[in-house]
Formats: structure tokens, sequence, C-alpha cells
């Protein structure tokens, strides 16, 4: 699982010949960096890049991807249903600009990786903070949606089981003790 803070800003504006200032690295913690200046970006700007893996499919992923989303009230923009695009919705409560959150899935090794990169106009700790909050509570969403549906799985599961169970009873192949310790064992 890999995380990064990235707060980008520019000293002199674009095109001014320099005065881009210097490279800066402060750390937050071990998974996260700081970077002040970029020669990459001349507009102030925030973003958050983390990873997750779930043992899920991608119709499932894809799935709770877009309950997150709209849960969390975001107006989505791009859907191909392996990555998405979603903007917050202006406010004018608060100090934090509006984040952009970009999710891409893929699959690998030990399952499905979700990416998610936020970002937002601003520029210091209140709107990294901000962005990162954007990341956290979608993928906090994201494990919940995916944690329910796979307990919802595990219900349905033991109750086919049960009646299958039931069947072979009813059927006399299993006496009341066989599916009384099949039922135990199931539970």
């Amino acid at each position: 699982m890999g995380e990064g803070l990235e707060v980008l800003g520019g000293r002199g504006g674009c095109g001014s010949g320099g005065g881009m200032g210097e490279q800066g690295n402060t750390a937050i913690d071990d998974r996260q960096s700081h970077d002040l200046y970029s020669e990459k970006q001349c507009s102030p700007m925030s973003s958050f890049n983390t990873e997750r893996t779930f043992k899920t499919t991608q119709e499932k992923a894809s799935q709770a991807c877009r309950y997150s989303l709209n849960e969390m009230q975001l107006a989505i923009k791009h859907d191909n249903g392996t990555s998405f695009t979603a903007n917050e919705k202006f406010k004018m409560l608060g100090f934090v600009y509006p984040a952009k959150i970009e999710v891409e899935t893929k699959s690998d090794a030990q399952g499905l990786k979700v990416l998610v990169r936020t970002s937002n106009l601003g520029f210091g700790p209140i709107q990294g903070g901000h962005v990162k909050g954007v990341a956290e509570t979608f993928l906090s969403k994201l494990q919940f949606k995916l944690e329910e549906s796979t307990s919802e799985a595990g219900i349905t599961g033991i109750a086919d089981e049960l009646q299958k169970l039931a069947a072979l009873k009813e059927q006399g192949i299993l006496s009341d003790e066989e599916f009384a310790a099949a039922k135990a064992k199931l539970f």
C-alpha cells in the first residue's frame, strides 16, 4: 500500500525565467511526502495518491466504486467500469476548494488494486488535508461496501447449504443426528 501527499506550487509564475524554487521534501510519515515545489506545474495544487488491494472481482469493485462516489455526493464525470473521475460540488463553506478524485482499478496477483488520486487547486496544509480526507473517505466507503457484499454472499451461501441439508434429510439420506451435526458445522 503506498500513499503520497503532494502540494505543488510555483514561485514567479509560468515562464518567468526560473524562480521556481528548489526541490524540498518534508516527511509527513513513512509512506507520504510533501513536495513543495515542482517545475512540472505552475499553478498551486494539492494532491494525494494512495492505493489499496482488495480480494474481489472487477464487477464488484466497479459497483462499490459507483456506490462510494454516489454516497459522497460527488458528480461522476467519467466511468468506464475500470476507471472513474468525479468532482466535489462547489460549496462556499469553510476554506477548502472542491476536490477531484480519480480512481483506477487493476487486477494483479494479490487481488484487485484500487489506485486513488485526489487533487484540488488549493495550496497548504488545509487543502492537503482535505484532498487526503476525500481519498480516505472514499476508500473507507469502498471497503465497507465490498465487505458488506462479501458478508451477504456468505449468508446466502449458508442459507443455500441449509436448504440442501434439509432436502437430504427429507429424502431420508441424512438422519436427524447427521442433519444436526452438519447444521452445527455450518454455524
